[in-house]
């Protein structure tokens, strides 16, 4: 058993390396700032505190008192929790806060937010091993560039975001398996749970999957409209099977999206619009400076 270990510990040191280290790197932070259990301060900021510290206190009461996951009287004359949860908490990893008291909540959700960026981490670093097809020191400083990235950090108080990012290495390691191997389990299952975690960021995720595929080093022509139609089909599979998510979205939400969606194809015939008349030669700007 020992010898396993070792032999483990050997093949994917720095697979394992790339996981470890940022986890000391963010303990190490946490420490310096005080954050709980070393003081009383906290990784929550903005809206991460302010709205998203009650809808998981509530969630937290309900998976320890089995209470109904469908509706909530904890705000104003209730509200559809369902719908909430589909956003905002049904990454599996947040069931862990059914483990710890209420008044740990805060820092649970803390640490949380370290596992999840070690994740990105670990994730993207298992891509460019399987990308370059040997584990080496390499794989470490790319891996922790992906999820100590910018926009990681700008943005981490949306927790419910992180699954995604730490899916999306995986998703195009599904790819290249379904393009090369023929096997597109890996997709298919990545993508699903990205979706499941949260359906706003992966059809962020959909929409630059297409434009991964137009960039793919494809062979040649043939084999670029080859997989078009499988991709398709593997996209409606988890699509499909992660809709019971989405159906659980309050009517309410359904019509703030189809809102946003009529705002931004006006946004983008705004800006094709500004473009033809900035490189036309009769728009109206050349005319008034002439």
């Amino acid at each position: 058993m020992t010898n396993k270990i070792k032999d483990i510990l050997k093949t994917h040191k720095y697979l394992l390396l790339s996981f470890f280290l940022p986890v000391l790197l963010l303990e190490g932070i946490a420490i310096a700032e005080k954050i709980q259990p070393f003081g009383s301060e906290s990784f929550l900021i903005v809206d991460a505190l302010h709205q998203y510290l009650p809808f998981f206190a509530d969630y937290q009461e309900k998976l320890k008192s089995m209470d109904s996951m469908f509706y909530s009287f904890h705000a104003g004359l209730g509200y559809n929790f369902l719908g909430l949860w589909a956003y905002y908490l049904a990454s599996p990893l947040n069931l862990v806060i059914a483990l710890v008291s209420k008044s740990m909540l805060t820092m649970i959700l803390s640490h949380l937010y370290v596992l999840k960026i070690a994740l990105c981490c670990f994730t993207a670093a298992f891509y460019f091993r399987k990308r370059r097809g040997k584990d080496e020191i390499s794989i470490v400083a790319f891996g922790m560039a992906y999820g100590l990235c910018s926009y990681m950090v700008g943005y981490s108080w949306n927790i419910m975001w992180m699954e995604v990012m730490m899916m999306l290495p995986l998703i195009l390691y599904g790819i290249d398996k379904l393009i090369k191997e023929h096997d597109g389990r890996l997709y298919c299952f990545a993508l699903f749970i990205s979706l499941w975690c949260n359906f706003y960021m992966s059809y962020m995720t959909c929409l630059f999957l297409i434009l991964w595929y137009l960039l793919y080093s494809h062979k040649n022509v043939k084999e670029f409209y080859k997989w078009i139609p499988l991709c398709r089909i593997f996209t409606v599979i988890w699509s499909n099977g992660s809709s019971c998510v989405t159906a659980s979205l309050p009517w309410d939400h359904a019509d703030i999206l189809s809102q946003i969606t009529i705002s931004k194809r006006i946004m983008v015939w705004n800006i094709w619009k500004s473009v033809f008349q900035t490189f036309s030669w009769d728009n109206t700007a050349y005319d008034g400076g002439r």
